[in-house]
């Protein structure tokens, strides 16, 4: 799986690569993830657009994929957005909107 990450003013700055086998379960290899380069300042993968100034974060693509999905269920609208790690939650910036 690979996903463009994203510095706080929106500007692609590297990828995030997950390796998964055909079962979508991650790979049996050394490191299942990795960034390919610096992330700059803010970083997100903005899976899904903010939607009516709604903007939902979790830390890892797959728990932030699982709210989405939860929030579809109960009609709430919002973007998502994975924010990698806890380092990076912790230095999140949401943006002006």
């Amino acid at each position: 799986m690979v996903a463009r990450v994203r510095d706080g003013e929106g500007k692609p700055k590297t990828l995030h690569v997950t390796y998964l086998r055909e079962d979508g379960h991650k790979a049996d290899v050394g490191v299942t993830r990795k960034v390919l380069s610096k992330v700059g300042n803010s970083p997100a993968i903005r899976l899904f657009d903010i939607e009516l100034g709604v903007l939902h974060v979790a830390e890892g693509i797959e728990t932030t994929l699982g709210a989405k999905r939860h929030c579809d269920r109960n009609k709430a609208p919002g973007g998502f957005w994975s924010l990698m790690n806890a380092g990076s939650m912790m230095q999140f910036q949401p943006p002006p909107e």
